[in-house]
């Protein structure tokens, strides 16, 4: 019976692919935050040690572009920092072309540290 199972399992396992990352076009998609994120502000930590850093999986393009609400925020090194405020967020990942690549919904707790996108 055993022999039988293996033989089985062999087959299945033959036919199987390893799972691959569902994105739309080249890009991967969001690393930080990742989706469902709950971020929560301290108060006790100052503001500049609180940004949250936006991250894509297995390193950063220069052709990508961060949409936070529906709004573009900049360019670069600059765009993937971002002074938390309290709500809830969509942060969208575009291409130049403003092709839409991927998205994830995340949120923060407690007082703003600063301005969305400064």
């Amino acid at each position: 019976m055993s022999n039988r199972y293996h033989r089985l399992a062999e087959r299945i396992m033959a036919g199987a692919k390893p799972a691959q990352p569902i994105t739309s076009g080249k890009h991967a998609p969001p690393a930080y935050p990742p989706e469902g994120t709950i971020i929560a502000i301290d108060p006790d930590i100052p503001p500049e040690n609180q940004l949250v850093f936006f991250e894509v999986e297995n390193g950063n393009s220069s052709d990508l572009r961060w949409s936070l609400n529906g709004r573009l925020l900049s360019a670069g090194e600059e765009g993937r920092r971002w002074k938390p405020a309290a709500g809830r967020y969509e942060l969208v990942l575009t291409d130049e072309r403003g092709t839409r690549h991927d998205r994830v919904s995340f949120q923060v707790r407690g007082g703003d540290v600063g301005n969305l996108g400064q």
